[in-house]
């Protein structure tokens, strides 16, 4: 097996133990039984469980990355439709991965303190990619001008509560209903325009 195989091989059992039980009762012993391979194997390549969790974290972030497209004001769709379909592809990568999404949103409090900091530079890096469209969004003349980092919070907050509960209703989440409704959200709010 090719070096990469089997490190992604350890990090998908090492999340397969995780989900069942959780960080903190999840052992070595957990992820080499569920990926079949010996003790030594695993440190060849990682350290521990902290750094197949860390790993993880990075592969949502690398794979939410690459799905996430810059606003273009010169392509031939309006940006807000740009927008929508950057979240709609977010949500799917996160559908796509249900074990690595409830892990992630279920194991932010009771972790060490430098996986707890990983995980909420996660959420960081999430959080200013959405300010960076807000301020482009803002520049484009498509939003007003609004607190950007706490409507970043706010977007980055709704999307996790989306998801929160998801692994027990996991058919009502169409990535494509979860953007219309995020994007009618933030760009429309609740309130029925009032005649003046």
């Amino acid at each position: 097996m090719r070096a990469s195989d089997r490190r992604t091989q350890l990090m998908e059992a090492a999340l397969a133990a995780f989900s069942r039980g959780g960080y903190h009762g999840t052992h070595i012993s957990h992820i080499i039984a569920e990926a079949g391979v010996a003790r030594g194997t695993f440190y060849l390549y990682f350290q521990g469980k902290r750094e197949v969790f860390q790993a993880l974290i990075d592969e949502m972030f690398v794979s939410l990355d690459s799905v996430t497209e810059a606003l273009n004001p010169r392509a031939p769709i309006s940006p807000v439709e740009q927008l929508r379909r950057n979240l709609e592809r977010f949500v799917g990568v996160l559908q796509a991965r249900p074990q690595l999404t409830t892990l992630l949103l279920e194991q932010g409090v009771p972790l060490e303190p430098e996986v707890r900091e990983r995980l909420r530079g996660f959420y960081a890096d999430l959080t200013a990619k959405v300010e960076q469209g807000l301020a482009l969004g803002e520049e484009l003349g498509l939003f007003s001008t609004v607190d950007r980092e706490v409507v970043a919070r706010a977007i980055v907050g709704a999307v996790k509560e989306v998801f929160y509960g998801w692994d027990h209703q996991r058919e009502a989440f169409d990535p494509r209903r979860v953007a219309d409704a995020l994007i009618h959200l933030t760009l429309n709010g609740l309130l029925v325009p009032q005649e003046a």
